[in-house]
C-alpha cells in the first residue's frame, strides 16, 4: 500500500507536467505565439523531464514497496515447503 506522501508527490509532479504543457502550448500553438516562442520549447522539454522523473520515482516507490513486502523471506531455501 502507497502512504499518503508518495501519492501527494505523485499528483505535485504531475501537476507541474500539467502546467507545463499548457504553458507550451500557449507559447508555441496559442496566442502567446511570438517573439518568446522559445519559452514553450524550454517548457516542453521540463514537462517532459518531468514526466520521466514521476515514471522514475513511481518504479523505485513500486520496488521499494516489494522489497519490504519480501523482507521475511531470507533466502531460496527458506520458500521450498519442507
Amino acid at each position: 500500500m502507497k502512504s499518503k506522501t508518495h501519492i501527494y508527490v505523485i499528483i505535485m509532479m504531475l501537476a507541474l507536467v500539467a502546467i507545463n504543457l499548457y504553458l507550451s502550448y500557449y507559447y508555441i500553438i496559442g496566442p502567446g505565439r511570438g517573439e518568446v516562442s522559445w519559452m514553450g520549447f524550454v517548457s516542453l522539454f521540463a514537462a517532459l523531464m518531468l514526466i520521466g522523473l514521476t515514471y522514475k520515482y513511481y518504479q523505485s516507490q513500486k520496488k521499494i514497496n516489494m522489497d519490504d513486502f519480501n523482507a521475511h523471506i531470507k533466502s531460496d531455501d527458506d520458500r521450498i515447503i519442507k
